[in-house]
């Protein structure tokens, strides 16, 4: 009987190291979601999953209608397209008619790994109506997670012309992986277009701003010094 536990316990361990060793590392997936007002209007496009306009990997586009909204155009951009932990949003949303409830588009990714002292946002809007960004950080590395609230940008129109906003956080810095977010809401009063450029990216270390002053310091006194000779 001793014999026969001596060999169930290495056996055992085999075992249970090859599950662990063959069990799939979860993936990454970046979502895009749109809504407006009712839970049947809710699309869900994840990378190149069914819906997907763009077949590249890390651009996840949805090209169609939510609700009252007649026509959406709206694209996320993420690793790996995005060289750094970072991710984008453009859009074109177009009202025939005056919408019954604001538009609101989310995008996220996990799975971002690094070390950075915060996050910045920034947000671009031409509009008939008014537009608004929050943006968040997830140390818990969740879809859509909102713990840390690194911008509030907005409500930026209506009016003629440009509109932008700009606004970044301290984060603590984690080695764990980590999910960023983007919450975009549009409002239409009548018929009309709006198109918006959101993202959210680390904002660049101490350090390399004061290598970068150095640098420009060094580079005005060789060229002071050249100009004299």
């Amino acid at each position: 009987m001793e014999k026969i536990r001596n060999r169930v316990g290495p056996v055992l361990f085999v075992f249970i190291m090859l599950t662990v060793l063959s069990t799939p590392e979860a993936k990454a997936v970046a979502i895009l979601e749109l809504s407006s007002g009712e839970p049947s209007t809710l699309v869900t496009i994840t990378d190149g999953g069914s819906g997907d306009f763009n077949p590249g990997n890390g651009v996840v586009t949805y090209i169609g209608v939510v609700g009252q909204w007649d026509i959406n155009v709206s694209t996320g951009i993420t690793k790996p397209a995005l060289g750094s932990p970072q991710i984008h949003v453009d859009s074109v949303n177009l009202t025939f008619g005056t919408p019954s409830a604001p538009l609101t588009i989310r995008f996220t990714d996990t799975g971002f790994t690094g070390v950075y002292p915060g996050f910045e946002s920034n947000l671009a809007v031409l509009t008939a109506g008014t537009v608004t960004l929050n943006s968040y950080y997830d140390a818990n590395n969740n879809p859509f997670g909102t713990t840390t609230l690194v911008a509030s940008l907005g409500p930026l129109g209506p009016g003629p012309g440009a509109f932008t906003g700009y606004d970044w956080t301290e984060i603590t810095p984690s080695l764990y992986p980590f999910s960023l977010t983007e919450v975009v809401t549009i409002t239409h009063p009548s018929a009309g277009v709006t198109s918006f450029n959101s993202s959210i990216a680390p904002v660049p270390e101490p350090g390399t701003l004061i290598l970068f002053g150095t640098g420009l310091v060094g580079l005005a006194g060789w060229g002071r010094k050249k100009f004299r000779k």
